[in-house]
């Protein structure tokens, strides 16, 4: 997501063996354009998000924390974003 825009953008090529995503060599966003990289993950049956502030750089790579939630705390938490 980009608040300062107003805009938000999905990306795709996840590879388990590392846990990373990808954007693929047509991609590009602004770097030092701040970003907030939001995640939902489903582990075991139980819901964990991240919602993570950051600033892009060339090559960025950023590690993520995830906290417990259920479905109706994300989506309020994304609304509020």
């Amino acid at each position: 997501m980009f608040p300062s825009i107003n805009s938000m953008t999905n990306i795709g090529g996840y590879n388990a063996g590392p846990s990373t995503f990808a954007t693929g060599t047509s991609y590009a966003a602004p770097v030092g354009m701040g970003v907030t990289l939001v995640s939902l993950a489903l582990i075991n049956g139980d819901y964990y998000s991240s919602f993570t502030n950051s600033t892009l750089v060339v090559g960025h790579n950023e590690t993520i924390t995830y906290q417990p939630t259920t479905l109706a705390q994300f989506n309020a938490d994304c609304q509020a974003l």
